[in-house]
């Protein structure tokens, strides 16, 4: 598929800084600047920039995009995502579609690249039947690894430097929901539902994830913020599904929170096994169900519909060319698996400043954290490396 044009000066202009209002927080941002150099991103269209593929599954046309500095910008809601934001609310810049290092033959663009694939998971068969070629978790470490051998080396000559680029640099990973959605919960195409009940099958991620964290750690990766799965069973393209009082499946959400409670505990072992590492676990599960359940007390006023008219069969995205809601800012879905850049700002503000929502663990012990007064993510970000 044919990439969108897009300059890498206008990128550039993009990135600039977006500081919260407060005045103590604004200066921990500038500190948090001083020692993150680039923001990495990996998973699946949640977080994707632009990564198009050979796949009916993209977001490279209106409404897409409708709310960003450049339209149809292949982000899968109509402005920022949660990786966009909490890029933005460091003071970093935003997720550079990996596709943008083809055109920067000189190797200048060291402020990180996006690797997200929508429709990718964690195993490496989601999502291929039914929606084609698509860049699963280990396919985007491989791509990493072709980014640190071949292309920062031409700006980052010495391997002690970049050894501390990459260690200082953070790494978000948003990965999962679709191994349910278009793997384990399509018996059709998929063998894996016949194999394994679900916490067995939660297992199975569990295994493989670990493998793609040691590969990125081998690869130089130190701060890594990983996100729970979202409360699937509350979304438009479930509860549409369902009776006209559009209930949420807790059935499914139970799958969810069964691989919530597994990435937990698996986070916890392996960080204390990777020397120099913290991973940040964004508990969002919760969070996002409130916001479904309570939108007025996060500023919004529809939990429910989607902002963009959504196609009635097919991948069920946004319908090409059609107009979305006039108050984006008041919807917390964009279309029937994705949020709003509103929705996308609130959970990476309340990432950034609350302990119950981004955690650390590793390297950065949560308990030790108050006394600097800062958020632990704060703490976490700017005393590694």
């Amino acid at each position: 598929m044919e990439k969108p044009s897009l300059s890498l000066n206008f990128l550039h202009l993009l990135c600039l800084p977006f500081f919260l209002s407060l005045q103590s927080t604004q200066a921990q941002l500038l500190s948090v600047a001083q020692t993150v150099p680039a923001l990495y991103v990996f998973g699946d269209s949640i977080v994707d920039s632009g990564n198009n593929l050979n796949t009916v599954v993209n977001a490279s046309y209106l409404p897409y995009g409708y709310d960003f500095p450049s339209p149809a910008s292949g982000r899968f809601t109509n402005g920022k995502t949660v990786a966009d934001m909490l890029g933005l609310l460091l003071n970093l810049s935003l997720s550079i579609p990996l596709w943008a290092s083809e055109i920067d033959k000189s190797g200048t663009t060291i402020e990180g690249f996006n690797y997200a694939s929508a429709t990718a998971g964690i195993l490496p068969d989601t999502g291929c039947e039914l929606w084609g070629n698509t860049w699963g978790m280990q396919e985007q470490i491989a791509l990493f690894n072709k980014t640190v051998e071949n292309y920062l080396p031409r700006q980052i000559k010495n391997p002690e430097e970049l050894s501390k680029y990459l260690s200082r640099s953070i790494f978000v990973i948003s990965v999962g929901s679709n191994d349910y959605l278009y793997n384990y919960l399509q018996p059709r195409y998929c063998t894996a539902r016949r194999k394994y009940d679900m916490y067995t099958f939660g297992d199975l991620l569990m295994s493989e994830l670990e493998k793609q964290l040691k590969d990125l750690y081998e690869l130089g990766a130190r701060k890594i913020v990983l996100f729970e799965l979202g409360p699937i069973g509350c979304f438009p393209m479930v509860r549409k599904k369902g009776e006209q009082n559009a209930r949420c499946d807790e059935d499914l959400n139970t799958m969810l929170t069964v691989f919530n409670g597994k990435l937990y505990y698996k986070l916890t072992d392996i960080a204390s096994s990777l020397v120099g590492t913290t991973f940040i676990i964004a508990q969002t599960f919760k969070l996002i169900y409130d916001m479904v359940e309570n939108p007025f007390e996060y500023g919004l006023n529809d939990a429910t519909e989607t902002c963009c008219v959504v196609e009635e069969k097919g991948a069920r995205l946004c319908v090409p060319g059609k107009l979305p809601c006039d108050e984006r800012h008041s919807y917390l879905f964009w279309d029937q698996f994705h949020l709003t850049e509103a929705a996308n700002k609130i959970v990476a503000s309340k990432c950034l400043n609350e302990s119950s929502i981004c955690t650390p663990m590793g390297s950065v012990e949560p308990e030790g954290q108050a006394a600097s007064g800062q958020p632990p993510i704060f703490t976490a970000f700017s005393t590694l490396g």
